[in-house]
């Protein structure tokens, strides 16, 4: 399997120099990266700069409970960040809970739009790397 960098927000606690993860989604960190602009460059430039130091082939984006109102700001930043990735030959994947339906209920689903993530260039899916 190819090499990816990671982006997801879990939540952490540091236990000394090393990160604990409590397993717990927080939509608070999507929230922000979709209402700041400058947040999203960042996030974008420092993902860009991981990528080529590290050598991976790309980014695996997997955030979970993503709220209803940020739904079109989180597809424009798998586009933003898709473009920019692609730009220099690196790339994206997006993990998603598995879907049955177009109007599947419940807060894994309603959060995500799925048509419009498949729209920003590439199948937006766990394991297209």
């Amino acid at each position: 399997m190819d090499d990816t960098a990671g982006l997801g927000e879990w939540d952490r606690t540091d236990a000394g120099s090393d990160p604990v993860y409590t397993g717990v989604f927080n939509n608070q960190l999507i929230q922000t990266l979709v209402e700041e602009e400058s947040v999203r460059e960042n996030v974008i430039t420092n993902l860009l700069k991981v990528v080529e130091e590290k050598g991976y082939v790309g980014v695996d984006v997997d955030f979970g409970y993503v709220r209803v109102q940020n739904r079109e700001g989180y597809a424009e930043f798998i586009g933003e960040l898709r473009a920019a990735m692609n730009e220099k030959g690196y790339r994206v994947s997006v993990a998603l809970a598995p879907k049955t339906s177009s109007d599947q209920k419940g807060l894994l689903y309603e959060g995500i739009d799925y048509a419009l993530l498949g729209r920003t260039g590439r199948p937006a899916v766990s394991d297209d790397l």
